[in-house]
């Protein structure tokens, strides 16, 4: 975590401080005595800034892993999601995710938008309107769109989550 650089710069400097902390009781002169104090106080802040720049470093890099480690939880629980549904064709030329038969277990029926479920997450599929005759009345298609990127698809109205269409030999 801590670079072997700024480690070995940190410790390079303290052995320093401690070298010349020695050479102080050997120094007789006054001037002499301030001069290696002096040596010995830069010594020492140039180790302190060493070691405060490596601890920077590792903080950065533990924050970087935890970001890493909740992307990872995120996506296995993605992957496991994921698994509990199929593509479904829910009309011609439309498809949605639908749970597997399997995976319903009192879940109600729903559609989930390709787009988002392709890019890692649910978007729901809900009813948002039916088309209407150039002449007025309803038409034969409604639209259904994603609440959560909004993408819509058209299918015959009475296609329903609850009743899965099978696409019969002239609708293929």
């Amino acid at each position: 975590m801590v670079s072997v650089t700024e480690l070995g710069s940190a410790l390079s400097g303290l052995k320093t401080a401690y070298d010349m902390a020695k050479a102080l009781r050997g120094l007789s002169a006054d001037a002499q005595i301030k001069l290696a104090t002096i040596d010995l106080m830069e010594t020492i802040l140039a180790a302190q800034g060493s070691a405060f720049a490596a601890q920077q470093e590792q903080a950065t890099l533990l924050q970087r892993i935890r970001e890493l480690e909740e992307q990872m939880a995120r996506m296995k629980t993605w992957d496991a999601e994921k698994q509990r549904y199929e593509l479904k064709a829910i009309d011609t030329g439309a498809f949605a995710y639908m749970l597997k038969e399997s995976e319903r277990a009192g879940e109600p029926t729903h559609w989930l938008c390709t787009n988002c479920f392709n890019k890692g997450h649910k978007g729901f599929l809900a009813f948002k309107t039916q088309n209407t005759h150039p002449g007025g009345g309803r038409g034969h298609h409604s639209i259904w769109a994603c609440t959560t990127c909004n993408a819509t698809v058209s299918i015959y109205f009475t296609r329903k989550p609850s009743e899965p269409w099978e696409p019969t030999g002239a609708e293929v």
